[in-house]
Parts: structure tokens; C-alpha cells; sequence
């Protein structure tokens, strides 16, 4: 059961990191950015406090964090134009 669990868990994880809907909004006069994104479980529904990191490319450098909320969503605000990486993890 253990075992069948962690798999079903690493799957939904995966899973989520491919369902993230980005949507990026600049603004050109101080060129920052708003990240918006939900995470949603292999059924479709909304994975809440799932775990959202902003990295940067170049070298994983932790940029920003957040928990998705009640609906799975999560949004970055302030953010630098640029290359970023975007992690997702869950634990339940």
C-alpha cells in the first residue's frame, strides 16, 4: 500500500508540474512581471498548500516561494524579467 501510494504520489506530482498554467503579464515601465499558475492533481482538482518555488535558470537559486490557496492557485508578483525554473512539490 506504501508503495503503491509514494507512486500514485511521485505520478500526481509530475503530473502537476505539466498542469501548471502559466500567464505572464509585463509591464513595460519597470519591466516586472505577475506569474500566475494553478496545480491541479491527475483528476483535475486543486491541490491546496502545494509547495511553488520560483528558481532562477542559470543556477536554481531560490527566487520567491509561495503555498497554492483553497483553489490550487498561486501568483508571483514583482517579478524580474527573465529565464526561471518553477518547482512544485506536495506532501499529503
Amino acid at each position: 500500500m506504501k508503495k503503491a501510494l509514494s507512486g500514485t504520489i511521485m505520478n500526481t506530482l509530475i503530473l502537476l508540474v505539466f498542469a501548471l498554467t502559466l500567464l505572464f503579464c509585463s509591464s513595460p515601465s519597470n519591466a516586472q512581471t505577475v506569474l500566475l499558475g494553478n496545480v491541479v492533481d491527475t483528476s483535475g482538482k486543486p491541490v491546496v498548500n502545494a509547495n511553488v518555488l520560483l528558481l532562477r535558470s542559470a543556477d536554481s537559486v531560490l527566487v520567491l516561494g509561495k503555498l497554492t490557496n483553497e483553489s490550487g492557485a498561486f501568483r508571483f508578483e514583482n517579478v524580474s524579467m527573465g529565464n526561471y525554473l518553477i518547482s512544485c512539490t506536495y506532501s499529503g
